[in-house]
């Protein structure tokens, strides 16, 4: 038996809070208010987190997708997804 403590990464870790986070941003009142207010600055921590750490992520979900990539291979992202999206005409 190990005399180590483990490490509880919720107790020692801040969270969002989730119903908060929603309702803050439904009081945006249009696109660009919830891009500067929220998608901007959790976009950038995001990526200088994943970039400082080497990461590559790839999230998707039902209707999202958020790609962190090495390096600068978000145009060519963009015009991949955008391409696809021109396809099915809901862009």
């Amino acid at each position: 038996m190990s005399d180590k403590k483990k490490y509880n990464r919720k107790k020692n870790s801040e969270t969002l809070d989730k119903k908060k986070v929603y309702q803050d941003m439904n009081k945006c009142k249009t696109a660009e208010d919830l891009n500067e207010n929220f998608i901007t600055p959790f976009t950038k921590a995001l990526v200088d987190v994943c970039g400082s750490r080497g990461y590559v992520i790839n999230i998707y979900g039902d209707s999202c997708n958020l790609v962190i990539s090495p390096d600068n291979h978000s145009e060519n992202i963009y015009k991949i997804i955008n391409s696809y999206l021109d396809e099915l005409d809901i862009n």
